[in-house]
This record gives C-alpha cells, structure tokens and sequence, in this order.
C-alpha cells in the first residue's frame, strides 16, 4: 500500500512540470497577428508596475499610431510574467508594435505576435489612427481655473478683512 501510494507521487512530481509549461506559437505574419487581435498600436514604452491582481506587469505606451480601433494616446496593457507562457520584457523608451486582446482589461504577450519595432513590418496594414486625445482633460482644466479663481477670491477676501483701510 505505502508502495503504490509512493509511485503515484512521484509520478504526480514528475508530471507537474509539464502542467505548467505552456508553449505558445507566434503568427507566421503580423497580417495574421492583427487578423487575431482586437487592436494593434506602435507606441514607446513610458512605465512599467506591477499588476499583483493577475499577476503579471502593466507597461504603459504613449502610442503612436493604431490599427482596427482608435485607442488613447496613453495605453495601458497587462502581460503575464510567464515567459513559456508568452510573458515578455518591454524595455523603456524602446518603440513597439503590440497586437492587444481586450475583453474587460488589454492584455498582450508574445504568442500574440507582439514584437519591437525594428523587428515589424507593418507596411501592409495601411495608414493607421492618430490616438485619442482624453476627453477628461478639458474638464480637468476647467476645474483647476476655476479653484484657482475661488482661491484667489478667499485670499483676498481674508487679507482684505485684516487690513482694513483707515480714514
């Protein structure tokens, strides 16, 4: 009994590698790669944090153009750790061509076909779209001016009631 219950553990250890290897294969062409992938943008690469909810890194494009949807002119995408896995290293202020999957988050690796810049063609995906500008930054500017505005008017107010003109 001790015997069958040791030589089915060991074969469970020497199996557990290969549960966790997860090999992927790379489109042949980044024609296919953009077929595949709900978008693709080149940007530079301006951050990196980590993302401890799935376990991975988030990087962080200014983006320079894209292909299939317009995307902002910052965009964020998570990328596993993993590198069998697709997992990759994104090196900052290097330019890349990134084919993104989304469903809720955008999340790109290597199977993807994503791959430096250098190393792309892209001459046969046509044009592409300028990136959005945020539509929270003439908002955000109007409510800067106008607490400026509010704080200007109290400052002057109280300096106004403590010196008070003599006749």
């Amino acid at each position: 009994m001790i015997r069958k219950a040791v030589l089915y553990f060991l074969i469970a250890i020497s199996s557990f590698p290969s549960l966790l290897a997860c090999e992927c294969e790379t489109p042949s062409t980044e024609e296919i790669a953009l077929t595949n992938s709900t978008f693709a943008f080149v940007g530079k690469c301006v951050l990196l944090n980590t993302n401890w909810m799935s376990g991975g890194m988030k990087y962080s494009f200014q983006v320079e153009k894209s292909w299939k949807k317009a995307t902002p002119a910052l965009m964020i995408v998570n990328v596993p750790f993993v590198q069998e896995c697709g997992g990759m290293k994104f090196d900052i202020g290097k330019d890349y061509l990134v084919f993104v999957e989304k469903k809720f988050t955008p999340k790109s690796n290597r199977c993807m076909g994503t791959v430096p810049l250098g190393e792309a063609d892209i001459s046969s995906f046509g044009e592409g779209m300028s990136p959005q500008q945020s539509n929270m930054i003439q908002p955000l500017i109007w409510t800067i001016s106008i607490l400026a505005i509010m704080g200007l008017a109290i400052v002057l107010f109280v300096v106004l009631k403590r010196n008070p003109k003599e006749n």
